[in-house]
């Protein structure tokens, strides 16, 4: 799974100044791969440069070693003082890489990195940091600033909450081993429970469109005649959770299309697209579609996971469980996830 980021300072009589912020997990079978990058840019008469760049990569990483940099996270976050506090990590495989785009020589960015297998991580008011130890015994790394906007002194730490969301997110839905011996508690105000929402939803349209259908006292049914009524319906369920649902949303051009989902739920990463299966376009003929359109959305960077939502009522697969499986899958770019629903 993957998060973008971004932090803002002003200059006052200076350029002002700007950290773009990635976060990747992602589970391989010797552990998990945890990497965060900094692109540091300036205002340079009304748009941003490129002056920096920065990453710190961590593999082989254990779910409780993830899930202790989590915690240390969250007790900052949990704290009243708000003092910073520190924690080492040791038997780690990690590496630092640093860009400088100002200080090389005929005009070539300077590149230094080096390798670690103790990681020191620092949670702060201005900033988490994340340093490995290196052979002189100095530690070294990324400081990922922990507000949105920076002044003299961060107001809030909205960049430090994403993150613990991001690492509790991935142990729960993303992480396939077993992690029952540790004790998470969800955060209180966690998105993570975005994806089990929507497909809450998706399990009960069926039940709700029936409810629809059988009206009393003589008024007419409503009906989910074609996926534009599918969506209609879906779009008002979902405000049930979300404040910001955004529809028909165009992603990034791909070769000469831009392509544009059917909604959009950018604060988490979620992209939901619709189908409504008939006699005349069942599910199985669906399928092309989906495969295509996973392709599409596994390049776009606002799009982490794809929930598929198939509206099938004239129940024309006979194995709707089979189909989920099949097109259900996680990808280094975008977890897909598949639900046809009668």
């Amino acid at each position: 799974m993957h998060k973008q980021l971004f932090s803002f300072e002003e200059g006052g009589s200076e350029n002002d100044k700007g950290t773009e912020i990635n976060v990747s997990l992602f589970e391989f079978d010797n552990g998990i791969s945890l990497t965060i990058s900094l692109e540091h840019v300036e205002d340079e008469y009304g748009s941003f440069s490129t002056k920096s760049e920065e990453e710190i990569e961590i593999t082989g990483l254990t779910e409780e070693q993830l899930h202790s940099i989590q915690n240390l996270i969250d007790e900052f976050l949990e704290s009243v003082s708000r003092a910073t506090i520190m924690e080492s990590v040791q038997g780690i495989e990690g590496e630092y890489v640093e860009l400088n785009n100002l200080s090389g020589r005929n005009g070539k960015p300077r590149e230094r990195d080096f390798q670690f297998d103790e990681l020191l991580v620092n949670v702060g008011e201005v900033s988490l940091s994340l340093s490995g130890k290196k052979e002189d015994g100095d530690y070294e790394g990324v400081k990922v600033p922990s507000a949105k906007r920076l002044e003299s002194v961060p107001q809030d730490v909205e960049i430090l909450r994403t993150i613990n969301n991001v690492f509790y997110e991935f142990l729960i839905n993303r992480y396939s081993g077993d992690i029952t011996g540790l004790d998470i508690e969800q955060p209180d105000d966690m998105e993570v429970g975005a994806v089990s929402h929507v497909e809450l939803i998706f399990d009960r349209f069926g039940e709700i469109c029936d409810q629809l259908r059988e009206r009393d006292r003589g008024r007419d049914p409503l009906t989910m005649d074609d996926e534009y009524d599918v969506q209609y319906l879906l779009h008002g369920l979902l405000r049930l959770y979300f404040d910001d649902v955004r529809d028909e949303t165009y992603l990034s051009r791909v070769a000469t299309k831009s392509p544009r989902i059917d909604f959009l739920l950018e604060e988490h990463d979620i992209g939901i697209e619709v189908k409504r299966a008939s006699e005349t376009r069942p599910v199985r003929r669906l399928l092309t579609e989906i495969s295509e359109d996973k392709e599409v959305y596994r390049k776009d960077p606002l799009c982490d996971t794809l929930l598929v939502f198939i509206y099938d009522p004239e129940r024309t697969e006979t194995n709707p469980a089979e189909v989920e499986k099949d097109l259900s899958e996680a990808t280094k770019n975008l977890t897909t996830r598949v639900k046809v629903t009668r």
